[in-house]
């Protein structure tokens, strides 16, 4: 039975891949040694923070272990801090010094686990055993705060969450808009506090009882009911929203309870939206009712520097090896300047007199196609990306860019313009073209207006341009771009 269950454990260590960090030698190869026996793979080992930095780029390990004080430098604290931000791997920390104000330094990168030297083999894979399970659990916990978060930014209705003490933790970008308050100003402030609510015909103090919102009809009666178990509940008729400039908005909504898998309510959940553009939604439409048939995404003409031609054969094999990749399908295409193939755990697309152009792979469990921005296909492989709903996700200062695969918001136009065509749309001019067939002579709600930013759909809280160049405010932070630069943004129908 040992036996078995030793082999057992082999099995399932031998899938993760253990990077070490640690300036002692003979240490790191005992380590070594110990992560060998249980089964684990070794992605390598480091004796400073910037060796450990550039091996985890070459072959990313699925936990670090990590001596506390080492040489050089950077000392193991400093490198798991930027192996927390730029990876987000988890790190079991190493220390002969288990002294309290080494304990404190090393809490700011929540650490998943430490160990004291000297420790045994069984000590140390019950800690990395450990660190992998709270990490899997974390991340599965974000990825889903994540997802919940891009989608409510993406709604046409005003979102606020509280916790299950009626605290704000979360408001999407309409919901700051129309309360006149932004999340930085609202978070963990009571709800009654932000959402205030009066009858249409209460502006006036000296209004009799009678015609004043009852207190059954508050927000705090409303909170209080959801919190304690109660199903959907519709906000009162005939009400608005007080912002702090003292501005009134008609709104209609409801709110709903937030529970745990176990049942628990842990928070609430406030939906609404103006009656005044509840009524525009009804009565018109801003799109041209082929939207519905088109694709989301805009197929505006390629457009290419005048000195470069891409040949026919390459544009589509380009086309070819983006829809094979997207399906899982295996690839092996060619022409005379470009070869697409299928390798182990990646996909390829290369210039066979400069290399490698693009590398798709997982990456966090998403399908990730790395490309070279320095390639003459660059623009056409970018426009092909974009059109199969593949964006930039990030660039990186060795001249590549990452593009993954994200929903477009339902109801939602795609544009792939300069940043001053959206600079334009945003202060009421024209739409861009929608289908190439002349611009549409129609202004867009702002509120209609999301953008593109580190793969995720944020509302547009403000523009402003200086020195040539647009500053973009959304509620997760600022975009600083050229008005002449390239960006993806969009305009969500009200009809």
């Amino acid at each position: 039975m040992k036996t078995a269950a030793a082999k057992t454990t082999v099995k399932t260590a031998s899938t993760t891949k253990i990077m070490i960090v640690e300036d002692e030698s003979i240490i790191a190869l005992d380590i070594k040694r110990s992560l060998s026996r249980l089964g684990y793979a070794i992605t390598g080992v480091a004796a400073s923070g910037e060796a450990a930095l550039l091996k985890i780029k070459d072959n990313r390990p699925h936990l670090v272990l990590m001596d506390i004080h080492l040489k050089g430098e950077m000392d193991g604290i400093q490198t798991s801090k930027i192996i927390k931000s730029d990876f987000q791997l988890p790190i079991v920390y190493l220390t002969a010094n288990a002294d309290s104000s080494t304990f404190q330094s090393a809490q700011t990168t929540d650490p998943h686990a430490y160990l004291l030297k000297p420790f045994d083999e069984k000590s140390l894979g019950i800690a990395i055993e450990v660190a992998l399970n709270q990490h899997r659990k974390t991340q599965a916990i974000k990825a889903s705060e994540y997802w919940y978060a891009n989608a409510f930014q993406c709604m046409n209705e005003a979102v606020i969450s509280t916790d299950s003490q009626g605290s704000i933790i979360f408001m999407n970008a309409l919901a700051e808009e129309m309360s006149g308050v932004t999340l930085s100003e609202a978070i963990d402030r009571p709800l009654v506090d932000i959402l205030r609510l009066q009858r249409k015909i209460q502006q006036i103090a000296s209004l009799p009882p009678q015609l004043q919102l009852q207190q059954s009809d508050s927000i705090a009666s409303i909170l209080e009911s959801v919190l304690n178990g109660s199903d959907t509940i519709p906000l009162p008729q005939d009400i608005q929203l007080v912002n702090p400039a003292l501005s009134f908005t008609p709104i209609e909504g409801s709110a709903t309870s937030i529970r745990a898998a176990s049942g628990e309510i842990t928070g609430s959940l406030f939906i609404f939206r103006s009656q005044d553009v509840v009524k525009k939604q009804k009565s018109a439409r801003l799109f041209d009712s082929r939207a519905e048939t088109e694709a989301s995404v805009v197929k505006e003409p390629l457009k290419l520097n005048q000195e470069q031609t891409i040949p026919l054969e390459d544009v589509q094999l380009i086309d070819d090896f983006t829809r094979s990749f997207i399906k899982g399908e295996p690839v092996l295409l060619s022409t005379a300047n470009l070869v697409a193939s299928s390798g182990e755990g990646a996909t390829t697309l290369s210039a066979r007199e400069t290399g490698t152009i693009i590398t798709v792979k997982p990456i966090d469990g998403k399908q990730t196609a790395i490309v070279d921005q320095t390639s003459e296909q660059w623009e056409i492989i970018r426009h092909t990306l974009i059109e199969n709903s593949f964006f930039p996700i990030s660039r990186r200062t060795n001249g590549t860019c990452y593009f993954q695969h994200r929903v477009i918001p339902e109801d939602c136009q795609i544009f792939h313009t300069t940043a001053i065509e959206l600079w334009e749309t945003w202060y009421g001019k024209a739409c861009p073209d929608l289908f190439n067939q002349g611009a549409l002579q129609v202004k867009l709600p702002r509120e209609n207006i999301v953008v593109l930013r580190r793969g995720s759909w944020y509302h547009i809280q403000n523009l402003m341009q200086k020195d040539e160049a647009l500053r973009i405010k959304t509620v997760a932070g600022e975009i600083y771009i050229s008005l002449d630069d390239l960006l993806i943004w969009g305009a969500k129908s009200t009809g």
